[in-house]
């Protein structure tokens, strides 16, 4: 059990460790966010999932790896669980309150924030409070300078866009996608606030409106339409990450990795479209047998996408801060990556416990120092 305390030492603790990485804070911060919205019946459901497995090893194995794995766990208690978020909570706070997340970091946080499906309305009314405060945060960000050369390729290409035909011949969020996809190409890393808001810029260009409130819900049900004629495998190439070995970086590899639903979502789309597809073939089948195949698949993922990670799906938000959001995954990915092969590898260490009464091992430990188990 963990006192307030050392919860605080905690968070204290993990924000220094990885203060220079604003793709690890970025990642913390997501995982907190989705810590926060689960409830304690949840747990079966999450614990395997990447955020729960690295805020519990944050919190109590005192081991900072962002790619270790608990070995020889015991079950999760709600109390447990319920240290986990209020660790999470004060996570947030104080890198807001610090100002150590980047400018597109804040909108992802924000974002994350807004769509969290809290049903405790105490809870909510703070994540609330929450979000506006972050919200707020970039508003009043000072714009660092910014990379010449780099400001002036974004703005070439900004300029180019309108007579573009290989734009002006997408579906429209297809569009919008593409976008952003290309936006991050030209500047992967180290965005000014001015610099985040040139998309505003682009969007406009590419003839979408970027203050447009939009859902996630809305968003996937446009692209499940667009989908319907539109080659997959160039829909993949303009929303995944190209991994190193040239290869497209799997759904369930993301989904650990990065706990960030609209990214994950968007680009899982084509992966979940195929899982889902016998549960939509069978609704069909039970209901309405007029209905279109596209219509019951629009359904079906927004019920998977909320269920699993417990977020509102109707909520809007501005086409341009979706786009922001989805920048900052694309940012925070390659760094990420980088770390997770290098833990698989063997070089980060791994926390212990007892499997008779759950206690801390050392790694080299041969007895439970507490009960005195032998450890295999």
């Amino acid at each position: 059990m963990e006192t307030t305390q050392e919860i605080e030492e905690a968070v204290n603790n993990n924000i220094e460790q990885n203060k220079g990485s604003s793709a690890r804070l970025m990642q913390l911060a997501t995982d907190a966010t989705r810590i926060i919205s689960f409830a304690g019946e949840k747990l079966t459901e999450i614990k395997e999932s990447g955020f729960f497995t690295r805020i519990r090893e944050l919190l109590f194995s005192g081991r900072n790896s962002p790619s270790s794995r608990m070995a020889q766990v015991p079950e999760v208690t709600k109390e447990e669980f319920e240290q986990m978020k209020a660790f999470a909570f004060k996570t947030l706070e104080a890198l807001n309150e610090r100002n150590l997340l980047a400018a597109d970091a804040i909108i992802t946080v924000k974002n994350n924030l807004n769509t969290l499906d809290v049903k405790q309305q105490e809870i909510k009314q703070a994540v609330i409070k929450m979000a506006q405060r972050v919200s707020d945060r970039f508003e009043k960000l000072e714009n660092r300078v910014s990379n010449v050369e780099e400001s002036q390729r974004l703005d070439t290409w900004i300029s180019g866009i309108e007579v573009d035909d290989r734009y002006g011949a997408l579906p429209e969020t297809i569009r919008f996608l593409k976008i952003v996809k290309d936006y991050y190409s030209r500047k992967p890393c180290n965005y000014s606030r001015d610099e985040l808001l040139l998309l505003r810029k682009a969007l406009r260009y590419a003839g979408l409106d970027f203050k447009k409130q939009v859902s996630l819900g809305e968003i996937m049900d446009s692209l499940i339409f667009e989908l319907q004629d539109f080659d997959e495998q160039r829909y993949l190439e303009i929303t995944r990450l190209e991994i190193k070995d040239t290869s497209l970086l799997t759904g369930k590899k993301l989904s650990n990795i990065l706990a960030v639903p609209s990214f994950v979502s968007i680009v899982e789309l084509p992966e979940s479209k195929r899982r889902l597809q016998p549960m939509v073939e069978l609704l069909q089948e039970e209901g309405d047998l007029a209905t279109d195949y596209a219509t019951v698949l629009q359904k079906v993922v927004r019920k998977d996408v909320a269920k699993r990670n417990n977020i509102d799906m109707n909520i809007k938000m501005p086409l341009c801060d979706l786009g922001i959001e989805l920048i900052s995954c694309y940012s925070a990915l390659p760094s990420l990556l980088d770390e997770s092969s290098s833990g698989s590898s063997g070089s980060a260490k791994t926390a212990l416990f007892c499997p008779e009464c759950g206690a801390k091992l050392d790694s080299d430990s041969a007895f439970c120092p507490e009960c005195g188990t032998k450890v295999e």
